[in-house]
């Protein structure tokens, strides 16, 4: 019998034969008979290519058969024995024939993988099978876990050549289920907290000295250490001394008593239950300047609205409706800026290794919209479809808060973020779901509640369920009309002007006896003490029977608006503050 020439494999075709038993498991059993002809038929292409030896094939396509239990099927068989230039059944390699190392990297973009670890090529494939099975719009935060939880199984440093390989076989995941090279390698930069930025076909490439991580401003800085050698972290110390002749800014509101300007602001709601829609009017309302919003007053300037729950010709209707409720032509709202996510790449947020919150590409970008166009206000809808961590993880939902807090004091602007509470949070009407830090993390917690009226009829019930900085447990009920929500016993669009009309004299008269108790030498604060500024006025004849909570509200106004303002006076030892007109307001004489 003549011997057969040498073959030496290609790498790929190498491949191609070695992952065989494991496209075949991947497959459903029903579909495995199939998966294999094909494998078959591809290992067959290599032989007639000259790159693999026959036997090898064949036993290689038994070997897999007999191991699925599919090894008595004739076509398999025929598939096995019947290969271009095959050799006898009984006849060996020739000595000289050789084949890659396993562990010898797969070239870039192919969509198999090499054996690494047992315990990584388990957890690969099983991922592989979880992400065959996922919803398009869930593909980001599943492919980000699963990256997470693989990449916790190799250390970039002990084996950096088995750390190349396993990039190498994430981005093949990731291709495979219809994510791109850049979503991939953004979801895996996420998903570790060591320097990531490998394409595929790292594997292939010289393997380079660890490099320092870049400056993230996101991430937590470095405790300092003392001068003296201490190991005592040093920390900024301040004391009440170093406040004095420090004129106290008064307190700012984006929507006064209900979201405070320079953080974040949690509005909850069931599904469907117009959380989108309120959101939109106060939107609308701020960069129109309209001054008002469902009953209390609002501040005016450019906004960002981020979704990544609703399509973009869905968010038009809603403006048109909402914006011809108001009077306002869309093509009139100039700087209200939206950006509709994909669903693959909408996440803001993703869990790193080290158990926190990063912030992804999508974020970092955001931010950098935000710095240029200074908004007044950032709307996030929804944290379900932005956060990829763990709704019940305290640390990912105080971290992923967090982020946006400090994207809120850096640029001076309020960010509100839409979010759905859980079933008891639902049935207990609290709002609440996930981890408590959801409501501990935020300053302001907004719940908008559908009600039933004995009528049937349905309506909804906005509350202020947390405020760090204002009054607590403030409700306004609202009814759908036109499109959009308007205030229980209004009429639909003069609701408003009629309530600011109202408010306008309000504060009038909050700054008439606040003149007229400043001009008896009758000093009022701010601060809810001695003295407390609503509670005086609503005792003086001219109150007309106004309430202090009523007055309390006039003054948060009239602080935001700046008519009124806070000065210190008295000695350096025993200084106090006071409430004061500013020059620019003060009524004319006999008003």
């Amino acid at each position: 019998m003549t011997a057969q020439a040498a073959v030496s494999p290609s790498t790929e075709a190498f491949r191609a034969m070695a992952i065989a038993a494991r496209t075949v498991a991947l497959a459903e059993p029903d579909d495995r008979r199939a998966s294999l002809c094909e494998v078959a038929m591809t290992l067959r292409r290599y032989v007639a290519e000259g790159q693999l030896d026959s036997v090898t094939v064949k036993d290689r396509i038994l070997e897999v058969a007999e191991l699925h239990e599919i090894d008595g099927d004739p076509a398999i068989a025929l598939l096995a024995s019947d290969a271009p230039d095959a050799r006898p059944a009984d006849s060996q390699p020739a000595a000289d024939e050789t084949f890659p190392e396993d562990d010898e990297p797969i070239e870039a973009g192919h969509v198999y993988m090499v054996s690494i670890s047992p315990v990584i090529d388990q957890a690969l494939e099983s991922w592989d099978r979880v992400l065959a099975n996922v919803d398009r719009q869930f593909l980001a935060r599943q492919f980000t876990r699963a990256a997470t939880e693989i990449l916790r199984l190799k250390s970039r440093q002990d084996e950096p050549e088995k750390w190349l390989q396993l990039i190498d076989a994430l981005h093949a995941m990731g291709q495979r289920h219809g994510l791109s090279v850049a979503v991939v390698q953004g979801l895996m930069a996420a998903a570790t907290s060591s320097p990531l930025d490998e394409r595929p076909g790292a594997a292939a490439q010289p393997i380079e000295e660890p490099r320092p991580p870049e400056e993230d401003r996101w991430a937590p800085a470095e405790a300092p250490y003392f001068d003296d050698g201490t190991t005592g972290p040093a920390i900024d110390l301040v004391t009440p001394q170093e406040w004095r002749d420090v004129p106290l800014p008064p307190m700012q509101w984006l929507a006064t008593n209900r979201i405070p300007a320079g953080d974040a602001t949690i509005l909850s709601g069931d599904g469907g239950g117009g959380k989108t829609t309120v959101a939109l009017q106060l939107a609308i309302s701020v960069e129109r300047g309209l001054g008002d919003w469902l009953g209390t007053t609002c501040e005016a300037g450019p906004v960002i609205f981020v979704s990544a729950e609703e399509p973009e010709n869905e968010m038009r209707r809603r403006l048109e409706r909402v914006a011809r409720k108001r009077g306002i032509e869309p093509d009139e709202i100039t700087d209200l800026y939206f950006n509709f996510a994909s669903p693959e790449n909408c996440l803001l947020g993703t869990a790193l290794a080290t158990g926190a919150m990063a912030p992804t590409p999508l974020f970092t970008a955001l931010a950098a919209a935000a710095a240029a166009i200074r908004p007044v206000l950032i709307i996030v809808d929804s944290i379900a479809g932005t956060f990829g961590g763990n709704q019940n993880d305290r640390v990912h939902a105080r971290t992923f808060v967090g982020m946006f807090r400090r994207l809120a004091q850096d640029v001076e602007c309020a960010v509100l973020l839409l979010d759905h509470p859980s079933l008891s949070g639902i049935t207990s009407g609290s709002g609440r779901g996930g981890s408590m830090d959801w409501q501990n993390a935020t300053r302001a917690r907004l719940h908008l509640e559908t009600v039933t009226a004995d009528d049937g009829t349905t309506g909804r019930v906005l509350e202020v369920k947390k405020s760090n900085y204002g009054p607590v447990g403030d409700k306004v009920s609202l009814r759908w009309e036109e499109g959009s929500f308007v205030m229980e016993g209004s009429e639909g669009s003069q609701a408003s002007p009629v309530r600011a009309a109202a408010q306008r004299d309000l504060d009038d008269l909050f700054v008439r006896l606040l003149e007229e108790r400043n001009t008896q030498g009758r000093w009022v604060t701010p601060n809810k003490a001695a003295g407390y500024a609503p509670k005086e006025l609503a005792t003086m004849q001219g109150a007309s029977n106004v309430t202090a909570t009523a007055l309390a509200r006039s003054m948060e106004r009239l602080l935001t608006a700046n008519r009124i303002t806070t000065e210190t006076f008295g000695p350096p030892s025993k200084q106090r503050q006071r409430l004061v007109v500013t020059p620019s307001n003060r009524l004319p004489t006999g008003e």
